[in-house]
């Protein structure tokens, strides 16, 4: 229980790591409930390369954000709002498919 750091503040220590002084990409993603806000941040513009993605939940609580699998009233009351406006899953997916194809062809 003690310090934590924000999330922007572990993408920025990922982006000094991985030398990306650019700046990011920055997307807003298409609100559905207008209640809660996504947007996904890029810093990279190769995805062949060093890359760190953030997708930035306003509004949200504690749950991944899903179009799909939604949570009943109660789980949003204890873990706070849940995001509809994109897939986290496909998020991951799309981010990662382009490093697992560097990786294995080397």
């Amino acid at each position: 229980m003690g310090r934590v750091r924000s999330f922007e503040d572990t993408a920025r220590v990922w982006c000094e790591l991985g030398g990306l002084r650019d700046a990011p990409h920055v997307s807003p993603i298409e609100a559905r409930d207008g209640k809660t806000r996504a947007t996904y941040t890029l810093w990279g513009a190769d995805s062949a390369g060093m890359q760190v993605g953030l997708c930035r939940i306003d509004g949200g609580g504690h749950a991944e954000p899903s179009k799909l699998k939604r949570y009943p009233y109660f789980i949003n009351r204890l873990v706070g709002r849940q995001n509809g406006d994109v897939e986290v899953a496909e998020v991951a997916w799309a981010f990662f498919r382009d490093k697992r194809k560097t990786l294995c062809s080397r």
